[in-house]
């Protein structure tokens, strides 16, 4: 058999490729592992980060993507991964740094600015946040993250037209996003637009998306008509 007995770093990640593939990560991790005992092998390493994010040990997945950085500075997946997990565990500073560095090193990556974005709104800097959501924006007319947090943005703010500028722009992207369509029903409602309103909402209930909040918005539309 051709992987009874591996002796070689590519050989581990095949075979822990495998089984990461087939959702069987703690063996996934074995065999990743034994990749690594051999040797520097940045993509077994990452192979390693991702097996354990699957399971949800987060502090393993950081501690290897930290290390790969330490190591290899220009490693750029390494690093947006590292951004990220900071970002879900709740670090937005160390975030913050991660994406400020990508910046220096791709300022015409969209979703680096999207990210740092995410980051300083996580650290409650609203107004600085949203010139990275307008920069990423910028770099990609067709991001709909960005374009879905400056629409949130600008509702906040009650500035009418850019929020219905950016949940149009939203819709014209992706027609079926749940989050723009709940942003034009809402919209559409406070506007008193109310047949709008409903035409969206029998939108998100043909998606199968329903709860008390769409229901009542439902029936007061109808009750305003």
């Amino acid at each position: 058999m051709e992987y009874e007995n591996p002796k070689t770093t590519q050989v581990y990640e095949r075979i822990g490729s495998i089984y990461y593939q087939i959702g069987d990560f703690n063996k996934a991790i074995t065999y990743f592992n034994k990749g690594v005992e051999l040797g520097v092998d940045y993509s077994t390493q990452i192979r390693l980060a991702k097996a354990y994010e699957s399971i949800g040990k987060s502090k393993n997945a950081i501690e290897i993507y930290e290390t790969i950085i330490q190591k290899d500075s220009l490693n750029l997946i390494a690093a947006n991964a590292l951004g990220k997990l900071y970002l879900s565990n709740t670090r937005p500073k160390s975030a913050e740094k991660i994406y400020r560095y990508l910046i220096k090193k791709d300022s015409l990556n969209p979703n680096f600015q999207y990210q740092l974005g995410r980051a300083l709104m996580k650290k409650g800097e609203r107004f600085d946040m949203v010139d990275y959501f307008l920069k990423a924006y910028e770099l990609d007319s067709l991001h709909v993250k960005s374009i879905y947090r400056l629409a949130k943005f600008y509702k906040v703010l009650k500035d009418k037209d850019s929020t219905l500028l950016f949940i149009d722009k939203g819709l014209e992207i992706s027609p079926n996003d749940i989050n723009f369509l709940q942003l034009k029903a809402n919209y559409s409602y406070t506007e008193k637009e109310y047949r709008l309103a409903i035409e969206q909402l029998k939108k998100l209930i043909g998606l199968n998306y329903r709860n008390i909040n769409i229901y009542d918005m439902f029936g007061m539309s109808y009750l305003k008509l």
